[in-house]
């Protein structure tokens, strides 16, 4: 009977040693989950907002710089650079000025009647009517 209980006293001590290392590691468990959360989610989540933040303002700023700079047919901020520098290439005033747009539907409906010529014009003496 003494050996049976010095067996289970011994057998406890042993369970009693391991599940206070067990629980002494849960801090380092508890550091790597911790470490596992920062690095493996959080900083991805947060570059990935940043990233489409940074999406989204470029995309204001062109939106904005097409508005402003570019224009319309002669509003914008790059045809008021023109009338007061002027330009080495294509020089017109806001009268003459065509939009690349107007310019290739003038060009195209020129190009299509000139792949189509009218049909040539009739003569005035038929000659059929000669008997």
């Amino acid at each position: 009977v003494h050996e049976v209980v010095v067996g289970f006293k011994l057998l406890g001590d042993i369970v009693e040693a391991e599940s206070e290392e067990a629980f002494s590691h849960m801090d380092t468990v508890w550091y790597m989950a911790k470490e596992f959360v920062l690095w493996r989610l959080s900083i991805p989540i947060f570059l990935y907002y940043l990233e489409y933040r940074w999406g989204a303002l470029l995309k204001k700023q062109q939106a904005n710089y097409k508005r402003v700079w570019q224009g319309g047919d002669w509003d914008g901020e790059f045809c008021d650079m023109l009338d007061k520098y002027g330009s080495y290439w294509n020089m017109v005033s806001k009268e003459e000025w065509e939009t690349p747009k107007k310019r290739d539907a003038r060009l195209a409906a020129e190009r299509a009647a000139a792949s189509n010529p009218p049909p040539p014009a009739s003569d005035a003496s038929p000659m059929g009517s000669e008997k």
